[in-house]
């Protein structure tokens, strides 16, 4: 799956509402819960840690998520409360809490996404800095990375978002206003370009020695906040298309916008109304090909409206195979965009319960080829009988019609709308 595109806004509407439905299927009690995607930020001072959990957080709610959030630790009464004397002690305070949090998250059976504000991962670079500052001993430091990053937890996280802004870009964030400026403890430019320093050797240990770890780093000082929280929901809906095994076949058919991005146009083609017997089509040079049964379900997608310019279709051809095509007409040069994806049987239910069934159209189809130009002979149940001519992309129209005329067609013959658009007319007219 190609994930170039999940930042468009609508993917990633669409590639929520996917998510969702899969995390949402039914278990039973007795079986072990699909875990949420578990989501760790961190990052460095004034980054915009706070602020981007917030517009995360409501992102997914307002799209029917449950969001589990786990405040940061610092803000918990008895975390606060632990003597600061011994480093080691009070930060393995933060590390208890943070790490119950996150392994409680991983059989949550009601939420679908947890999202840590610096969760256990955080704890890496506080004990780096604790370690550079003469804190914590090296072996307190390296006993305690080794835990972190040796247990099975690690295969767990979906996640892990690193937002960083320099150490300027943090002090103007906390002190643009202020005239007589008097540093706090950890807000003061050597403490601050001392935690960068950690977090971007954190970043570099992490992505170097676990490639598979699912890591991203985001520099906010340029940024605005829908731009930093756009990045964090596409790079939290990638590694859920990774972590659920989301194929194209499982997320194309529900993603409009992604069906866009992939169509092509076809070849020319053009319908006659009537058909030819099979003597005529072979003194001109017609040769039989295959005789097939076709029922095509046109549909319309969750929250979508209809449009005779754009629509999906379930085709099944005999008992054999069938596809879920999307197609859509471009009004210029009368040619059509389409793209099929091939659909198990067995799915077919699937859409026909999300989806809006428009219409049910079968014929019998039997096909003829002459100088790399198809013919449809077509028996439309309800709508009489046509002839379909199809040539290649580089083909014109005068081409197809030079063959049409040959079998006896007229331009009064011509048919210039597609077999749905027939049938929707013949049901209004009803």
């Amino acid at each position: 799956m190609n994930t170039s595109d999940f930042s468009d806004q609508e993917v990633m509407n669409d590639l929520a509402g996917i998510v969702l439905k899969r995390l949402d299927t039914p278990r039973a009690k007795s079986e072990d819960p699909i875990p949420p995607l578990l989501c760790e930020v961190d990052g460095t001072n004034k980054s915009g840690k706070n602020t981007t959990i917030v517009e995360v957080d409501r992102w997914f709610n307002r799209r029917g998520f449950n969001v589990r959030l786990q405040e940061e630790s610092a803000e918990i009464p008895w975390v606060r409360a632990t003597p600061q004397q011994d480093t080691y002690t009070y930060q393995m305070s933060h590390f208890v809490h943070e790490f119950t949090n996150f392994l409680q998250a991983t059989g949550d059976r009601h939420a679908h996404l947890f999202l840590g504000n610096r969760n256990f991962i955080d704890n890496l670079y506080w004990m780096e800095s604790h370690f550079r500052l003469g804190k914590i001993t090296q072996k307190e430091r390296d006993e305690f990375k080794s835990f972190i990053l040796g247990g099975p937890w690690m295969e767990k996280i979906d996640a892990l978002t690193f937002l960083v802004t320099d150490p300027k870009t943090a002090l103007e964030r906390e002190y643009a206003n202020t005239k007589d400026v008097i540093y706090g403890a950890k807000m003061n430019p050597e403490r601050l370009e001392l935690l960068y320093e950690c977090t971007q050797n954190v970043i570099e240990e992490l992505t170097s020695k676990y490639p598979e770890l699912p890591i991203i780093r985001i520099d906010t000082a340029e940024q605005s906040i829908p731009k930093v929280r756009d990045n964090v929901v596409s790079f939290i809906l990638r590694s859920a298309v990774r972590r659920l095994h989301l194929t194209d076949n499982d997320i194309l058919p529900w993603s409009v916008a992604l069906l866009r991005r992939k169509t092509m146009f076809a070849g020319m083609e053009i319908k006659m109304r009537g058909m030819r017997d099979h003597s005529t089509l072979h003194d001109c040079g017609w040769q039989f090909e295959a005789a097939v049964t076709q029922r095509d379900t046109y549909l319309l997608p969750p929250n979508k409206t209809a449009n005779d310019k754009e629509y999906f279709r379930i085709r099944e051809t005999g008992e054999r195979w069938c596809h879920y095509g999307y197609k859509r007409n471009e009004p210029v040069s009368n040619r059509r965009l389409r793209f099929n994806i091939p659909l198990a049987p067995e799915r077919i239910g699937e859409f026909l319960r999300e989806m809006q069934t428009v219409a049910v159209i079968e014929k019998d189809r039997e096909v003829f080829i002459k100088d790399g130009i198809l013919l449809h002979r077509d028996k439309v149940a309800g709508l009489g009988e046509f002839t379909e001519f199809y040539g290649t992309e580089t083909m014109q129209e005068a081409e197809l019609l030079k063959q049409a005329y040959a079998l006896g067609f007229s331009d009064s013959d011509m048919v210039r709308t597609s077999y749905l658009a027939l049938y929707l007319e013949r049901a209004k007219s009803k």
